[in-house]
């Protein structure tokens, strides 16, 4: 059983008002939404693994990556995606262990051998129930069930990763009455029907966010009226030029039409969970712009001799995104 007392003593600063760096996909307004209210932390921005937005007085070093692992030691980070391809041979500047919150590691899972078992939730049912533990949160509002199956996919897992998902609900006290996470996915009694009816609800209330162009520093280009970016706060193209920004002759701001439609969106989710969205404690100007290189294996054949070389860089940060490839950054350029 996922012991929060150690998780509680090991790293206790996730308890302590953050300066947070958030991901900008999936869960990351759910993180923000729970750690700016129950622990007063505030979002001094984004990282991509590509390009990362920091408000001007902030140090990256200094803050903690919530929704991403940093394999720094001395930086505090929380996220979920396998980081050891193989347990048999992790050491050379594998520095996770060090101040990560990371399911996978507690459990010694690698890529390798227990990808199937990796954690199969978001980084917020984690910290939910870490601050549970802490007596910082008791309860989710009913209509939560919506954002908490939505993120990361979490209502695909459940029926696609079944086994996984049920012992994972078991061991971390998800099946515990007292547990905030408790009513959405054990002690409810609505059918299969009323769930998905809920879910399509709040997909096309979603969908209502889809950015239908971007700002790429001249004017303004169109994604296309169909294409999904809902949750995605978008600073950056494939090919790492950014995108949405606005030279302010000193930093860089979020567009105002960009920041304006993730801000509805993020009042929005609020709605459904603590119905509370802290405007002061999330920054959208005077951003300082860092520029990191990002790599994968797609075309690389993933074995124990090419994970050794990858550690040997001391990649910034990875993860395995499935269990022939690690997706990596190397330290700002």
């Amino acid at each position: 059983m996922m012991d929060y007392e150690k998780i509680v003593e090991d790293f206790s600063w996730i308890l302590e008002p953050q300066n947070i760096i958030l991901s900008p996909d999936s869960d990351w307004m759910l993180c923000g939404l729970l750690l700016t209210k129950f622990t007063n932390s505030k979002i001094v921005w984004w990282y991509d693994w590509k390009i990362m937005l920091i408000k001007d007085w902030y140090e990256y070093q200094d803050c903690t990556f919530v929704d991403m692992d940093i394999n720094r030691s001395n930086i505090k980070s929380v996220w979920h995606h396998c980081v050891i391809f193989n347990k048999r041979i992790t050491g050379l500047n594998f520095n996770y262990r060090e101040n990560c919150i990371q399911p996978n590691i507690i459990r010694n899972f690698d890529g390798k051998n227990d990808f199937q078992q990796k954690y199969p939730f978001g980084t917020v049912h984690l910290l939910i129930c870490i601050l549970h533990h802490a007596w910082l949160i008791s309860s989710i509002d009913e209509q939560g069930i919506r954002p908490m199956l939505f993120t990361d996919w979490v209502w695909n897992n459940l029926f696609w990763y079944t086994e996984n998902c049920l012992e994972r609900i078991d061991y971390m006290w998800i099946n515990n009455p007292k547990n905030p996470l408790y009513y959405h996915f054990c002690g409810n009694q609505h059918s299969f029907y009323e769930i998905m009816q809920w879910l399509d609800s709040f997909l096309r209330m979603r969908d209502t966010y889809n950015a239908e162009w971007y700002y790429d520093w001249v004017s303004y280009i169109i994604w296309g009226r169909n294409k999904r970016t809902w949750d995605k706060l978008k600073f950056s193209k494939p090919n790492w030029e950014p995108i949405n920004l606005v030279w302010n002759w000193t930093l860089y701001n979020i567009h105002e039409i960009e920041k304006v439609r993730i801000e509805n969106f993020i009042k929005s989710m609020a709605r459904y969970l603590w119905r509370e969205y802290k405007e002061e404690s999330w920054y959208w100007w005077d951003l300082h712009l860092k520029t990191f290189s990002k790599w994968d294996f797609k075309n690389i054949n993933l074995t124990n001799s090419a994970y050794l070389d990858l550690m040997s860089n001391n990649p910034f940060s990875m993860a395995m995104t499935s269990s022939d490839n690690i997706e990596y950054t190397l330290d700002i350029v």
